[in-house]
């Protein structure tokens, strides 16, 4: 619910796994795209049943201002990007939750939390989108949006088919031209630097 998250840890994580892979169990999630695709990839786990997100939501709503990214200094890496569509954006507009994504020496302990209140927040995203999703009439826009998910996801698992030996023939062919371009550049040069 909006006030209690259950974060796995490494140990006892193949139980996430199980009620992510539970088709009768609803899903929440913020970049749905990036963590289907993770989990698909990196731990096989093809997540069931109904899984909404709040990116999609927001797109939904304001498809004018879903993207654009911002770049913040003073984070110790050198610089941060933001995007208008980040969790923390989305819980300064739609919640009263105080700053809480303090990733700069956390502690384990204090990255569970942070995870913990990552998920809260979100649900509480999603419920305040949704309910403007229905207000506006925007649910099928966003349910056709969202059913677009899995199709690019299981794209991007799959990667794309690549024809090596055009590949490498095509490169040939670009070597060859730009060989043939350096002489013809290097004739008209020349004389000009004589």
């Amino acid at each position: 619910d909006e006030s209690h998250a259950y974060v796995f840890t490494g140990p006892v994580l193949g139980y996430a796994f199980k009620l992510l892979e539970d088709p009768l169990l609803s899903k929440v999630l913020q970049n749905a795209q990036f963590d289907l695709h993770f989990l698909l990839t990196r731990h096989n786990v093809r997540v069931a049943g109904s899984v909404d997100d709040t990116i999609v939501a927001w797109h939904s709503r304001w498809p004018e201002i879903a993207g654009a990214k911002t770049d913040l200094q003073g984070n110790k890496k050198g610089g941060i990007r933001r995007t208008r569509k980040s969790l923390s954006f989305f819980g300064s507009l739609f919640t009263n939750a105080e700053w809480w994504k303090e990733y700069d020496d956390a502690t384990a302990e204090e990255m569970y939390v942070l995870n913990g209140k990552d998920c809260c927040i979100t649900l509480m995203v999603w419920n305040a989108l949704k309910a403007e999703l229905q207000e506006l009439g925007l649910m099928d826009i966003y349910e056709l949006t969202k059913r677009r998910i899995w199709p690019v996801v299981e794209m991007q698992a799959r990667g794309l088919l690549v024809d090596d030996m055009l590949r490498q023939d095509r490169i040939g062919q670009l070597s060859q031209r730009g060989l043939l371009l350096l002489e013809e550049l290097q004739s008209l040069a020349k004389p000009l630097l004589e």
